[in-house]
């Protein structure tokens, strides 16, 4: 399995990764909404070397931060493509394959160039699904301290199949970062919060909960 994790609602994006895929040998497998409701996972069923899964993935311009993990658990000898640790059952929505005809895998196969890859994701019914997720956002500065984050989110990806965070760089003018964590409901956004400011940062740091919509 090689697994890409688009982390944004762009249908381009999708369309894109797949016919890239295609054009490199591979085979589409499952299109499915990620868990938390924010992004897509494309998933191909071809079965390959660790190497060469990261490598793959790195060419479908896979999420950095997700890659960087799972190159830290090819060298502990650990399941490398850990996009299935992600699924929550009953979270994630497939839409390739479905009876709904989101994506139609005829026409990308027949596509020649990018141009006509763009105007087939524009017309996709895929643009008319919506799903509501939640970010718990919690700002801070510092570079040790963000080691130290960094950590704790990825040994929580590790036994929680559930959870997917990131940190950014701040778009607020008095913090370096902001930790966004994804969630598929209000109520697991909240808890993931309180915990995280308890457990991980220092004392004084805050969170807040974003709607996001998927589209």
């Amino acid at each position: 399995m090689i697994s890409v994790d688009i982390d944004s609602t762009s249908v381009v994006a999708v369309y894109k990764t797949i016919w890239k895929g295609i054009r490199l040998g591979l085979h589409l497998d499952v299109v499915e909404v990620s868990p938390s409701g924010s992004g897509f996972h494309v998933i191909f069923k071809d079965d390959v070397s660790s190497m060469s899964n990261i490598i793959y993935r790195a060419l479908l311009e896979d999420d950095p931060y997700r890659l960087r993990h799972s190159i830290i658990r090819m060298f502990m000898n650990s399941q490398v493509d850990i996009c299935f640790w992600a699924k929550a059952e009953g979270v994630s929505k497939v839409v390739y394959p479905s009876s709904e005809n989101f994506i139609n895998l005829e026409e990308i196969e027949k596509a020649e160039t990018v141009e006509e890859v763009v105007k087939l994701a524009e017309a996709s019914k895929l643009n008319e699904l919506k799903v509501k997720s939640y970010a718990t956002v919690i700002p801070f500065n510092g570079s040790e301290l963000k080691d130290k984050i960094d950590k704790v989110i990825n040994d929580i990806m590790d036994k929680d199949k559930s959870f997917r965070a990131r940190i950014y760089p701040s778009y607020l003018p008095n913090f370096d970062f902001v930790l966004v964590a994804f969630s598929p409901d209000k109520d697991t956004a909240e808890k993931r919060g309180m915990w995280l400011v308890k457990k991980a940062f220092p004392e004084g740091h805050y969170y807040w909960i974003k709607e996001m919509v998927q589209k």
